[in-house]
């Protein structure tokens, strides 16, 4: 028979399970907002999906395709319907290597996958990451995190604990990427999977057809 003391810690452990599948199972849709030092918006909105992990972003600046991120496996792909095709990201967004599922409290070591798989040099001497001993004052739903990349300013992101993924980056310049309107609704599932037919691209093929073609300009 379970003691008093057996019962509270069984019925703790079960609180933490739940409370850890729900993140992961978190199923969302969120407007993705840059601003300027200010507070004035910069640019259009990007739209960000979420289920089981993994992120689907679409941006005005490739609106013929959307971006799939898979954070467990360091994944980020590209994919553009009306060619039918995919590609890896690589360096084409950095949305891809921000925007990435943390898992649990485990967000220095997959930004910093994202960034190795982007093809961007993430070794001690480009990359530091620290999660920050919460103040107070701070917001008890996310964690607060200190990020150095390479080829980018140093920012401080915040990670939503039941979102599990960062709802504000924030640059040493002063500049703001912030998930706003974030609806907690199910996300249809064909919104993360590639058609099994669609090709895979190699972008420096694409590349070197494109220097090949008419369309490409020695300057």
């Amino acid at each position: 028979m379970l003691t008093g003391r057996s019962t509270l810690l069984c019925l703790v452990l079960m609180a933490i399970g739940a409370a850890a599948a729900a993140a992961e199972e978190a199923q969302y849709s969120a407007d993705i907002v840059f601003r300027d030092p200010s507070g004035v918006e910069t640019q259009p909105h990007a739209t960000l999906h979420a289920a089981h992990g993994k992120i689907r972003i679409e941006t005005a600046e490739a609106a013929d395709g959307y971006f799939l991120i898979d954070g467990e496996v360091s994944s980020a792909i590209f994919v553009r319907p009306s060619l039918r095709s995919v590609m890896d990201a690589k360096q084409s967004s950095r949305l891809t290597r921000v925007f990435v599922s943390t898992g649990a409290a485990d967000a220095c070591r997959r930004w910093q996958s994202a960034e190795v798989n982007a093809g961007l040099p993430a070794g001690a001497a480009q990359w530091r990451c620290e999660q920050l001993e919460s103040l107070p004052t701070q917001d008890v739903g996310t964690i607060e995190y200190r990020v150095q990349s390479a080829g980018q300013l140093p920012s401080e992101r915040w990670v939503s604990r039941d979102l599990n993924v960062p709802v504000k980056i924030q640059s040493s310049d002063g500049t703001t990427i912030s998930l706003e309107r974030i609806r907690l609704e199910a996300q249809p599932p064909e919104l993360f999977i590639v058609p099994p037919d669609y090709r895979k691209l190699d972008p420096r093929a694409v590349l070197e057809r494109i220097k090949h073609s008419d369309v490409w300009a020695e300057h």
